[in-house]
């Protein structure tokens, strides 16, 4: 064989070795976005294997289903036993295990966070851009209070008029649950983004996340770097009216029935969504410092606190946060 054939087939080789190594080790990607949950769902899907779009549909259709059981408006579980009848109820293991992380909120918050503030958080209608009389707020609050419900893991006890709002920790415990659904069809890699409750898996390099500046729209306060966790955000820009120079907004201290004024953005990293969303809320309606507090006493969650005194915009960090935030300079 002539050398110029010898050099052929040895490119020849190199080539066909190239095709089947990119073809035994392909990678695609998928993107899809709906709005759901109040918001929009992007999932962001990697895997070698060629069917990620109907994964996604399936997905989404897992995402209904427990938007439609946890809707506080709807006519799923939860708005079949805010307007039961009767107060006792067989518990739902989804109910039960978000019961459970609210009771320990509710405990840490002094009542402030409180999944039992149905009866108030209606009165508000934030699209309407009204503000509910005080003597309502007053009334409704009666029906307030976490220690009202007795439940475990068999059964639930809910007195007439005490109406549940899991919207503070459902959304992160359904993203979490999209996670154990694609990680159980076995894609490698995984972003769930839902409005800013997200969780990130089997990825080997850092994500940059943007936290939105609290008072402009289409700014970023800080960047965090994030490898395979749960972060979530709770703010006041999110739903909110302005009247009379005053900003009210949907995150309700449940011992007053007003909105909580302490923080304007919270971002809670954990390693579940549950917990990183159940947490911002919790710790929004607390002072920065026992905010902080809060946060450096639980395990594997760190977060950063935005609030304005004397009109200018400060921040507080856990004791570990520094790690995850890319900062320009120092606060």
């Amino acid at each position: 064989m002539k050398k110029k054939d010898v050099l052929a087939l040895v490119i020849l080789i190199l080539v066909l070795a190239v095709a089947a190594y990119r073809y035994f080790n392909k990678v695609n990607s998928y993107e899809e976005s709906r709005f759901m949950l109040d918001t929009i769902i992007t999932l962001q899907l990697e895997d070698d294997e060629d069917n990620l779009a109907a994964v996604a549909d399936s997905a989404f259709a897992v995402i209904a289903k427990y938007e439609d059981k946890f809707s506080f408006y709807g006519e799923g579980l939860v708005n079949k036993i805010n307007n039961a009848s009767t107060g006792k109820f067989a518990m739902d293991d989804d109910v039960y295990q978000l019961l459970n992380i609210a009771k320990q909120l509710y405990q840490k918050t002094n009542g402030s966070y409180d999944v039992t503030i149905g009866s108030v958080s209606k009165l508000w209608d934030f699209n309407a851009s009204k503000l509910p009389p005080a003597d309502s707020i007053k009334a409704a609050l009666q029906y307030v209070g976490f220690n009202k419900l007795k439940f475990d893991q068999n059964k639930l006890y809910k007195p007439q008029k005490v109406e549940l709002n899991l919207g503070s920790l459902a959304k992160g415990y359904i993203v979490d649950k999209i996670v154990e659904f694609l990680q159980n069809k076995n894609i490698d890699k995984a972003i769930v983004n839902a409005g800013g409750d997200m969780r990130i898996y089997g990825y080997k390099d850092d994500i940059q996340v943007g936290i939105q500046h609290p008072r402009d729209r289409g700014g970023v306060i800080k960047i965090l770097n994030i490898k395979n966790k749960a972060v979530a955000t709770s703010g006041d820009y999110e739903r909110y009216f302005m009247k009379d120079g005053q900003r009210y907004h949907h995150i309700l201290d449940a011992k007053r029935g007003y909105p909580s004024y302490h923080a304007v953005s919270v971002t809670v990293i954990s390693g579940k969504t549950v917990w990183a969303d159940a947490l911002s809320t919790a710790i929004f309606l607390l002072p920065p410092a026992q905010g902080i507090k809060l946060i450096d006493a639980l395990p594997n969650s760190e977060a950063v606190i935005f609030y304005i005194q004397n009109d200018e915009m400060k921040f507080e960090i856990s004791k570990n946060m520094s790690s995850f935030l890319q900062q320009k300079g120092k606060k």
